[in-house]
C-alpha cells in the first residue's frame, strides 16, 4: 500500500512504520524541497529497520512537452522513484493518446528499459 500524502514528518512517520511506500500530494519538483523530503523518509524508513530497496515512491507529474518528461524521468531514476504517473486533466481527454505518445517519446530520450 503506498500513502498518498504531503511529506509532514508525521506522514513520513507512517509511510516508514507500515506502508510500501509514498505518493508525494501535488506535483513535485524533483529539486529542492522535495530532495530533502525524500531524504529524511530514506532516514525514517531506515530507522524502522526496512531495505532500502523496498521503498516504493511515485510521482504525479503534468503532462507536458518530452523534453520535461525526459528530466522528470531521468531525475526520479536517479532519485530512486520507482514510477511516474502522468496527470491528463480531464479538459484534456480527447489529447491524451497525443499527449501518451509525446511521454513515451519522452521516455525514449533517456533510453529507459520497458
Amino acid at each position: 500500500m503506498l500513502i498518498g500524502a504531503s511529506g509532514s514528518e508525521r506522514n513520513l512517520a507512517r509511510v516508514a512504520e507500515w506502508a510500501d511506500g509514498w505518493i508525494p500530494m501535488g506535483l513535485p519538483s524533483l529539486d529542492g524541497e522535495f530532495v530533502q523530503t525524500l531524504a529524511r523518509l530514506r532516514r525514517l524508513w531506515d530507522a524502522a529497520g526496512r531495505d532500502p530497496i523496498d521503498l516504493d515512491v511515485t510521482i504525479l507529474q503534468a503532462a507536458g512537452p518530452r523534453e520535461d518528461i525526459a528530466r522528470v524521468l531521468d531525475r526520479g531514476t536517479a532519485l530512486g522513484v520507482r514510477r511516474v504517473l502522468v496527470y491528463i486533466p480531464e479538459e484534456q481527454m480527447d489529447l491524451a493518446p497525443a499527449i501518451l505518445d509525446e511521454v513515451a517519446r519522452g521516455a525514449d530520450l533517456i533510453g529507459r528499459p520497458d
